[in-house]
Formats: structure tokens, C-alpha cells, sequence
């Protein structure tokens, strides 16, 4: 029974006082012995995978890493990913990590909420990275509240982890030449996600990100914050094999989108194009050799209004891919006719699963997509449309939508009741979440008894909320109809 072969060594390790609480519990069958070995390594196998995962938050400025330290010098060969989060309000905790134990192997380590971070020695303890750290994600400074004390260490302690390999990181970068420098940093790195802050000194030169284009290896790029400076194609030259790009910036020059065709998420939400009119124009060109793009973003980016935009035509480069699965075109101004461009039974988006367009201005009016939307894109699975009125041609093609779980519009045309709406919609028995801008009552909400997947209802008349009621629905829709309609006795006029 002592081999250490023997299912039963790892029993026979257990204290004492726990082998003999075992040993009391068991019968005489042998079996039962060799059953609780198995149980017991299976038990060691659970706890190895539970300690590799650990997230801490400090709830007091006072309580801090003397107990963690403990843990971690016990258990730190088994933790691979580490979370501290500061959570309190109104008061700040300082990550005081003084003494890593050497034999912590992090790889993972993410820093949020109401801190305060060290990164190199001062203070009388040590920073949160040691070099020579095994860390290959490092996600820095995010939350209400969370400050790097020294951010000219960062540089330093970038260095020293050479296996980085996804950085997020959240600075102010009033010093350029720090950035410059952190930027140097990241030859390895694969996936950055930058959030920075130059709002104070009001600059407008976005140079100093010049650096960008050397990170050859990036994949995943992000970089956002408080956006001023002006990206210019050199900044994102060399950088040909990324897959996700995320900007948030002003004056964003299309030609920074040039060799970027194996980009599969591009995000630009809230970006202003440079070039007017003809930078729309140009940006839409770079979209079209983008056939792998899965997910395209474009909150309130397009919005030229001046004479001469592209024509409509042009926009079909938004549904270049047939790969592509969301779409976020908001806010946007489009040309007249568009829609016929986008969604065009001729070229269908099979994969196509999340639409939003709301508030989609054409000539300074709200227009909906057409029915050819459905057939067109069958696969859908959310459709948002707020506060954009609904066409009756395209609500009686929803019910093509058999997968629809999601599903958002203002009034439809010439419908005041939100009856015949509903009457539409019955037969999308998959739905789950509802928004509609018509009014209700009681007899037209009787019909939601037809959905029996929806868990949130939202229903109004959005023009002169004299009626808007907001429901969440529990798991049958026949016990919250009572609640319903008690809201719907409850009719409150502005």
C-alpha cells in the first residue's frame, strides 16, 4: 500500500485526523477504499484548477495584501491569472503587492476599479511587476478612480516582461516622449489596447503615436479615450496583419484603412472623417477589398450633409463582405435610396445575425430599410430600430425572420394602436426582447401571450409619452399579464 504507484498514495497523504475520518466512513469492502483514492485525486485536480484563477478586491484603503501574500506564498505556483479590483466609493486603495513570492508564474493580471498602482520599488514596497515575470496579459489602469502613481515606470517595467504578448493599458499622455518610449516596449506584443487622455494640453498632433507602425506583429489594435489627435496612414502603415481595429479618433484619414485586408472587426465609432465629402467617399473604397470583415461599426461616423456626397451607390461597400455578422450604421446620414444598395436580394448576407440603425437620417428625415432587408439577410437575429418609424411593408416581411430574438422600432406607418403591430408579430414566437413605439392596451398585450420566450417588453407612444410602460417578464408570460396591465391602469399624461 505504499507504492507510490498505488492509487491509495495520494490517500495516505491526507493529516491523520482526515485519513482516519475516511477510514471510519468506509466499509470493509476494498473497493470503497480505492474508490475515495480516485476521489481524493480527482478532489487535488479540482483544487489545482480552482487556485489557477483568483480575483481579490479591496474594499478599504486599510485592507490590503498582507493576507493575499499569505495565500499567493502558499498557493502561487498554482495561480496563473490574478484580478485586483478596488470597488470602495469614496475611497482609494493603494495595490501594495510588496514581496511577490518568486514562485508565482503569473500570465494573466488585470488591475481595476478605485486604485492606487505602483509599478516600481518605492514607498517601502515593491511593485505590482517583478522582472522576469512569465506574464503574457496585463490589462492596466481601467475604472472609476484607477491611477498609476508612477507612470514613468511603466516603460521600465514593460521591459522587463518579455513575454508580453496583449497589453490594455490607461495613461495620460501629456508626455510624448513617454509614449514614445512605452511604445517601444511592445515589439512582441500582439494585441494593444491604448486608452489615453491629452484632453488638458489640447493637442491635435497625434505624432507622437508614430511608433504604432513598427508593432508588425499586432493583430488587435484599440485606441481610444479621449480622442484629438489626427491619425495619418503612417501611423498604421506596416501594420498589414491586423484582424480587429478600433479607433475612436478625429479626422481620420481613410488612407490609414489601405492594406488592411485581413481585417475582420473594424470599430470606428464616433470618428470624424477627414476630406468631407470626398473622405467619405474614400473610406468607402477602402471598405470594399475588405471581404473578411465579420464586424463593421460605424456609429454617427458618416454624417457629411454638404453638397456632393457619394453617391448612393457608393455605400454598398458597407455590405462588401458576405461574412459579415453585425452592423452598426447609427446615426449615420445616408443618401436617399441607399437601402436598395445595401440589402439587395442579389448579393445576400447569410451570416448576417445583429442590424442597427437607429436614427438613420435620409434628406433630414428618418427612413427604414425596405422588405428586401428580410429576404436579403433571413438569418437575423436582432434588428434595432429605434425611434425610426417602421414601414407596414417591411412589418409584415418580419415574420420571415424566424430566428428573431431581438427587435426594436418607433411607430409603424399609420398605426396608432400597438393591436395590429402585435398581430404581426405573433408569429416571432423565438422573440425576447421588444421595444415598440406604439401604443398599448390592455386587449393588444393580451396578444404577447403568443411570445412565450419574451423576457422584456417596452411599449410606449414616444411622440407625447401619454402612455410608456417598461416590463420585464419572468420566465411565463401569463403570470406577469396581470402586472401589465395594472401598469396599463395606471395611464399617466404629461
Amino acid at each position: 500500500m505504499t507504492d507510490t504507484a498505488s492509487p491509495l498514495s495520494p490517500l495516505l497523504q491526507l493529516p491523520d485526523p482526515c485519513l482516519l475520518a475516511v477510514m471510519q466512513c468506509l466499509t470493509d469492502d476494498p473497493a470503497s477504499l480505492f474508490s475515495a483514492a480516485r476521489a481524493h485525486s480527482r478532489l487535488q485536480q479540482a483544487a489545482v484548477l480552482a487556485l489557477s484563477s483568483i480575483k481579490v478586491t479591496l474594499k478599504t484603503p486599510q485592507q490590503y495584501d498582507d493576507s493575499l501574500l499569505v495565500y499567493l506564498d502558499k498557493h502561487g505556483q498554482h495561480v496563473n491569472s490574478l484580478t485586483v479590483h478596488g470597488a470602495t466609493t469614496g475611497c482609494v486603495s493603494s495595490v501594495k503587492l510588496r514581496e511577490l513570492p518568486t514562485s508565482l508564474q503569473l500570465t494573466r493580471l488585470q488591475l481595476e476599479g478605485n486604485l492606487r498602482v505602483q509599478l516600481q520599488p518605492g514607498d517601502c514596497y515593491q511593485g505590482v511587476l517583478r522582472p522576469g515575470l512569465p506574464l503574457k496579459q496585463l490589462r492596466l489602469g481601467f475604472g472609476f478612480g484607477c491611477m498609476l502613481l508612477d507612470q514613468e515606470g511603466l516603460a521600465a517595467a514593460l521591459h522587463g516582461l518579455p513575454a508580453l504578448e496583449h497589453l490594455s493599458v490607461r495613461i495620460c499622455f501629456k508626455d510624448k516622449e513617454l509614449v514614445r518610449g512605452v511604445l517601444q516596449e511592445l515589439q512582441q506584443v500582439t494585441y494593444l489596447h491604448l486608452y489615453y487622455d491629452i484632453f488638458r494640453d489640447g493637442s491635435r498632433n497625434g505624432t507622437f503615436l508614430w511608433p504604432l507602425q513598427a508593432l508588425t506583429r499586432l493583430v488587435d489594435l484599440e485606441v481610444g479615450g479621449l480622442p484629438n489627435p489626427l491619425y495619418t496612414s503612417d501611423m498604421l502603415s506596416g501594420l498589414c496583419s491586423l484582424t480587429r481595429l478600433a479607433l475612436t479618433v478625429d479626422n481620420l484619414d481613410p488612407a490609414a484603412m489601405a492594406a488592411k485586408t485581413q481585417l475582420q472587426v473594424l470599430q470606428l465609432p464616433c470618428c470624424s472623417i477627414a476630406g468631407g465629402a470626398a473622405g467619405v467617399a474614400q473610406l468607402l473604397s477602402r471598405l470594399h477589398p475588405l471581404t473578411q470583415l465579420t464586424h463593421l461599426d460605424l456609429q454617427g461616423s458618416l454624417r457629411v450633409v454638404e453638397d456632393g456626397n457619394p453617391p448612393a451607390a457608393a455605400f454598398s461597400a458597407l455590405t462588401a463582405s458576405s461574412k459579415l455578422q453585425h452592423l452598426n450604421i447609427s446615426f449615420c446620414t445616408l443618401p436617399a435610396g441607399v437601402w436598395q444598395h445595401l440589402f439587395c436580394a442579389g448579393r445576400p448576407l447569410p451570416q448576417l445575425q445583429s442590424l442597427v440603425t437607429d436614427r438613420v437620417t435620409m434628406d433630414g428625415s428618418n427612413a427604414t430599410p425596405d422588405s428586401s432587408l428580410v429576404s436579403c439577410c433571413p438569418g437575423l437575429l436582432s434588428l434595432e430600430m429605434l425611434h425610426m418609424q417602421c414601414s407596414k411593408e417591411l412589418l409584415g416581411a418580419l415574420t420571415g425572420l424566424s430566428g428573431l430574438t431581438h427587435l426594436s422600432f418607433g411607430n409603424v406607418e399609420g398605426v396608432i394602436e400597438s393591436r395590429e403591430v402585435l398581430e404581426q408579430l405573433c408569429p416571432l414566437t423565438g422573440l425576447r426582447h421588444l421595444v415598440l413605439g406604439a401604443r398599448s392596451n390592455s386587449q393588444s398585450l393580451l396578444l404577447l401571450t403568443h411570445l412565450k420566450h419574451l423576457t422584456y417588453l417596452r411599449t410606449g407612444d414616444y411622440n407625447t409619452r401619454r402612455l410608456y410602460i417598461t416590463v420585464k417578464v419572468g420566465y411565463h408570460v401569463g403570470t406577469v399579464m396581470c402586472a401589465v396591465l395594472a401598469c396599463l391602469s395606471r395611464q399617466v399624461s404629461n
